[in-house]
């Protein structure tokens, strides 16, 4: 009898059991046995993430404390005062007698408006002509009341009635504020006479007149003087703040020029002597016999018969 055929020796390359020589069966086996924990170090992604959450952190900590204890942002533009409230009304009057109506039109108590009417006519020429009223009121319940009130002339005079708070009136009389300034003017005659010739070029009709009378001792209006011929003036002006003329001076300047001759004239007053009509060589113009007597002189009416 044979002895039975012994073993072969255990492969230590084996897992301990095999019984076969499956590689699969292997993989089995070793994947089969629990793995140890193991402790892995935190991943760099996360770490950059934790770490920039805390940086924001900081940064936001910061800029918090430079705003509560540096620099702070520029402020806002501060607000405009509030309006006082007062209304305005300014308006052209045709005389002092128009202010109460006016006033009370406005919405002022009828009392109140015929009480600063009366006080301001204290102060205005009754016949002075057109005024301009500037009124300040305060609104109320019931309407308006009224502040102040001013009325002056074109040439600047006039009176300001200032009221209280306990409805008390005073009235103030105001200057007159003109300027003087020298105007020029210059024109042709027109186939009708010298008043249309001399009113179109905007020369006032109170100087025409005085016109003609300067030069009636070297020119005939009447027959001397055709259309085309070419005159001049320069005057005094007077105008109030607005630049409105108000009223006019004297003349101070005259010419007149024709085919035949032309004359220029000066108002002068040398020292010592009577004021008047001078040529530019400084010799008056005053003669015994004028070419047209001014005072018998039609100076509106048109031209006289021609040859």
């Amino acid at each position: 009898m044979k002895p039975a055929p012994k073993e072969p020796p255990a492969d230590p390359a084996l897992p301990v059991g095999s019984t076969s020589f499956n590689p699969k069966a292997w993989k089995t086996q070793q994947n089969s046995k629990p793995r140890p924990a193991v402790s892995r170090p935190p991943s760099r992604r996360r770490w950059l993430l934790g770490a920039g959450a805390a940086t924001t952190v900081v940064l936001g900590g910061g800029a918090w404390l430079f705003t509560r204890n540096g620099r702070r942002p520029r402020s806002a533009p501060p607000e405009p005062p509030p309006a006082t409230g007062l209304e305005r009304r300014a308006l052209t009057l045709s005389g002092p007698a128009e202010i109460a109506s006016a006033v009370i039109a406005a919405g002022v108590a009828a009392d109140e408006a015929k009480a600063a009417a009366t006080a301001a006519a204290t102060r205005l020429a009754q016949n002075g002509g057109a005024l301009t009223l500037v009124m300040m009121l305060r609104p109320v319940a019931n309407g308006y009341r009224l502040v102040s009130l001013e009325a002056r002339h074109d040439d600047g005079s006039g009176a300001l009635v200032s009221v209280g708070a306990d409805g008390a009136m005073a009235v103030a009389a105001t200057a007159a504020s003109l300027k003087t300034q020298i105007r020029v003017v210059r024109g042709e005659m027109d186939a009708y006479s010298f008043y249309s010739s001399a009113v179109a070029q905007h020369l006032n009709d109170t100087l025409i007149a005085p016109f003609a009378k300067a030069l009636a001792y070297d020119f005939d209006f009447q027959r001397e003087i055709t259309a085309g011929d070419v005159f001049e003036a320069a005057f005094e002006d007077r105008v109030n703040a607005q630049g409105q003329s108000v009223s006019y001076g004297r003349l101070l300047y005259v010419s007149m020029e024709t085919p035949a001759k032309s004359r220029a004239l000066y108002w002068f007053q040398p020292p010592g002597g009577a004021a008047g009509w001078f040529d530019g060589n400084g010799v008056s113009t005053v003669r015994a016999l004028m070419r047209t007597p001014v005072e018998g002189a039609r100076i509106t009416s048109t031209f006289g018969m021609r040859e």
